[in-house]
């Protein structure tokens, strides 16, 4: 059975789908966004994607960092309901890490694609293996040896980072 969204949940949608439209209109990234608006940048994909509702504080911020009054998207946002509605919340995508190891067979190449696709730092994985980012560095460059443990502690982070592989 499909779940019924409200007249209200609507209008929130549909005010994301009008701040959204706004932005790509103007060519501005979410982190560009974020720094005019003073929001997270995580917080406006949320709320883009209605997965986040918003306060008259924040909206205020980000229609005047769109250079758009506050009562004008409302309006668009009641409108845009009436006629085009019932929107529903996107669902956010999750990035899938393709990989192609198992235990024991993890190379420090594997590690390297991996951080590069999943956008993290060799700091964030020392943080999360427990060892110095030297150690990562180390391990990475073939100066010390990629035991099977922290193989095994790799592919977990990874795992928690992105869920299914």
């Amino acid at each position: 059975m499909t779940k019924q969204i409200s007249e209200h949940d609507q209008v929130i949608l549909a005010v994301a789908l009008i701040l959204r439209e706004r932005r790509e209109a103007l060519n501005i990234s979410q982190s560009d966004l974020a720094r005019r608006s003073g929001i997270h940048r995580s917080y406006i994909g949320d709320f883009e994607r209605g997965s986040r509702n918003i306060s008259v504080k924040n909206l205020s911020r980000l229609a005047f960092a769109l250079d758009v009054p506050v009562s004008k998207v409302l309006n668009l946002a009641e409108k845009r309901v009436a006629t085009e509605g019932p929107f529903k919340p996107q669902k956010k995508k999750p990035t899938k890490v393709k990989v192609s190891w198992a235990y024991g067979a993890l190379t420090a190449q594997d590690v390297k694609d991996a951080l590069d696709k999943t956008k993290k730092t060799q700091k964030e994985l020392a943080k999360a293996l427990g060892i110095s980012r030297f150690y990562v560095s180390m391990i990475l460059t073939g100066a010390r040896p990629f035991t099977p443990e922290l193989q095994r502690k790799c592919l977990h982070v990874f795992a928690d980072w992105h869920g299914d592989f």
